[in-house]
């Protein structure tokens, strides 16, 4: 059965207008933040401001001026196996133009004021209502993480822009019944993986995703686009884990992972154990910075990158094998306070004390309130769309159920990922934004409609 347009659906002209206005609210949140920042920070500031900017401005200079990715010394090469290199060959362009870092953050806000756009259109989709389409574009225009990560020289935006692109051309290809632009999905996700490696285990998740959305769209799986869309997720991927490989000999996507276990999870675990509870936040700092100040100075004797990083696993891997249930708890912990949690370097981005930073901090405080309550909206939505009876089942319950679905375990499967590292907020959950903001619509509208479905019902 096709996706058809219902009786609720607007106009085309009318949808055109949406996402026009839209389009000009997220540009233009977007244009304020960064001119504020600009006005703020210097030159100099930018370049170093978030934690991990100075090392993905270190690759980006190297291409830009070097012509190759790490410097003969072992920790540009430790450098170079953490980050992958699809943000330091943005960055590289307009360092080699010398238009960083300025270009960067304009450059970004505009790519990053598309996210609305194709969040609007996937409402749109899903839900066949202009308002809905309405909501979910105004959400994410004026969503303080959206906006903040416009305004540093940090992977999330460029990320950002490219999964939920993948996302949506996955979706156009599955309802439209185009194969061709399905796989053109899977490209785009093996370019993503190689901005950021959180889609390391993505060609395994995503075609769970595929059924789901083919179950929204009421579309027959058929299994050779379907592996087709699979497949050509991996030779990007593959491809810079055999570069790690000649240069290194460690063949990986990135040793993030190493990394953050052995800084971040294994010290609060040890420290855990060792407290026999909450243990103070020194000794986790003094444990952390213990093993991180001594790779450092190895490598800076000429150790090899990769002799680091193999002994950061064999190092964390004991201690989290011998404290499961902590272990368990602590992942559990960061994943909920990465999204309860908005990342506070945002809002220090901005003139101290100014109109524009204590409306950021408004609104970021306004929306952690707002968490329990939509929360419990989008459970009662589900719940109410499992049992609704089956001759209430329309074309607009399954898009909105397994919509709902589709959406919830793409957010999950990032916010799994978040549970590796702290402190960090919602940063890390921005890629996926538009997904919580989706399944917030979705059962917003859902429950409006069954609503006045039982009151139609009882009137008549």
């Amino acid at each position: 059965m096709h996706e058809t347009t219902d009786a609720a659906g607007p106009p085309r002209r009318l949808l055109v207008w949406i996402l026009v206005a839209v389009g000009l609210v997220a540009l233009l949140a977007r244009g304020v933040f960064v001119a504020q920042v600009l006005s703020h920070l210097s030159a100099e500031q930018l370049l170093d401001y978030g934690p991990d900017t100075a090392q993905y401005v270190h690759l980006a200079r190297n291409l830009a001026f070097d012509g190759r990715y790490a410097q003969n010394d072992p920790t540009s090469h430790y450098t170079a196996l953490l980050r992958t290199p699809g943000y330091p060959a943005f960055v590289a362009i307009f360092l080699r133009l010398h238009w960083a870092p300025a270009s960067v953050l304009v450059a970004q806000a505009a790519m990053a004021s598309c996210i609305p756009l194709i969040t609007a259109l996937l409402a749109w989709a899903l839900l066949r209502s202009r308002l809905a389409a309405l909501a979910a574009g105004m959400a994410s225009a004026l969503s303080p993480t959206g906006v903040g990560v416009t305004g540093i020289v940090l992977v999330e935006a460029l990320f950002g822009v490219a999964f939920l692109l993948g996302f949506g051309l996955l979706y156009l290809g599955i309802a439209a019944d185009r194969w061709r632009l399905a796989c053109t999905a899977g490209v785009v996700f093996g370019v993503a993986a190689l901005i950021k490696p959180t889609l390391l285990f993505w060609p395994v998740i995503s075609p769970v995703l595929w059924f789901v959305l083919a179950r929204a769209t009421d579309r027959t799986v058929r299994w050779k686009p379907l592996l087709l869309f699979v497949v050509v997720q991996l030779p990007i991927p593959l491809a810079w884990c055999t570069h790690n490989y000649a240069t290194d000999g460690f063949f990986a996507l990135s040793s993030v992972g190493p990394q953050s276990l052995r800084y971040h999870i294994a010290p609060r675990v040890e420290e855990w154990a060792r407290a026999g509870g909450m243990p103070r936040a020194d000794a986790v700092i003094r444990n952390r910075d213990t093993a991180k100040l001594r790779d450092e100075a190895e490598m800076a004797a000429g150790s090899p990158a990769a002799d680091i990083i193999r002994r950061q696993t064999e190092e964390s891997t004991p201690i989290l094998r011998a404290n499961p249930r902590l272990t368990a708890r602590l992942w559990l912990a960061n994943i909920i306070e990465n999204i309860r949690e908005t990342w506070p370097h945002f809002s220090t981005q901005l003139p101290e004390g100014s109109l524009s930073q204590r409306g950021w901090e408004r609104l970021s405080r306004a929306l952690v309130r707002l968490q329990k309550p939509l929360l419990l909206l989008v459970v009662v939505a589900m719940l109410e769309l499992l049992v609704r009876p089956r001759r209430r089942r329309s074309d607009a319950w399954r898009r909105q159920l397994y919509g709902l679905l589709a959406l919830a375990g793409t957010y999950g499967y990032f916010a799994f990922f978040t549970g590796i590292s702290y402190w960090q907020g919602s940063r890390l959950l921005y890629p996926v934004e538009f997904a919580l903001i989706l399944i917030v619509v979705i059962a917003t509208v859902s429950l409006a409609r069954s609503a006045r479905a039982a009151i139609s019902s009882q009137s008549s």
